[in-house]
């Protein structure tokens, strides 16, 4: 898979939430730029809802 912003190569990491529980799951980062794509981050920018921070 290629990165959606630079078209360099994505690799598997796994992303820990470590604010709640703990919690693993699995994420694409490009090894080119460090975009980070996981299902969360795809879910808010198709659903087109801006994002504020506390």
């Amino acid at each position: 898979m290629s990165c959606p912003r630079c078209e360099g190569l994505m690799v598997s990491v796994t992303l820990e939430d470590r604010e709640s529980t703990y919690v693993k799951y699995p994420a694409l980062k490009c090894v080119t730029c460090g975009n980070v794509v996981d299902p969360i981050i795809t879910r808010h920018r198709l659903d087109g809802q801006p994002v504020y921070r506390k």
